[in-house]
């Protein structure tokens, strides 16, 4: 898209980046990432979203849940899709514990678990 003159913004980013995880290259939309922080964009709930799924699925959980703890140390706040997306990365891999905990964070900052939390 630079290299057409067209400038990316946030929105493009964000569908850039989705359209990468769901086509199986996670990596791709962590590389968009990168190119954001150094660009110094900020980012909102919706892009943090698609970036912790693509963190957790292309370096791992632990990466994935840093960009989580990121996301609130810069202001933004989690959302119920947020919280879904991380615990689910923690069931994947096997860390029931900690995902438990994340739920107790979402009630206590008063998010409302959906039909995906439980599912």
């Amino acid at each position: 898209m630079d290299k057409k003159g067209v400038k990316k913004d946030l929105h493009s980013y964000s569908i850039y980046m989705d359209i990468m995880c769901k086509s199986g290259k996670p990596w791709k939309a962590v590389k968009l990432y990168k190119e954001m922080k150094k660009k110094e964009k900020k980012l909102d709930v919706v892009a943090y979203n698609t970036v912790i799924r693509a963190i957790g699925v292309s370096d791992g959980v632990d990466f994935g849940v840093g960009v989580f703890r990121e996301m609130r140390d810069f202001g933004c706040q989690p959302n119920v899709v947020t919280y879904n997306t991380v615990i689910k990365l923690l069931l994947e891999n096997g860390r029931v514990r900690q995902a438990y905990s994340v739920l107790n964070q979402m009630l206590k900052n008063d998010i409302t678990p959906d039909v995906i939390t439980y599912a």
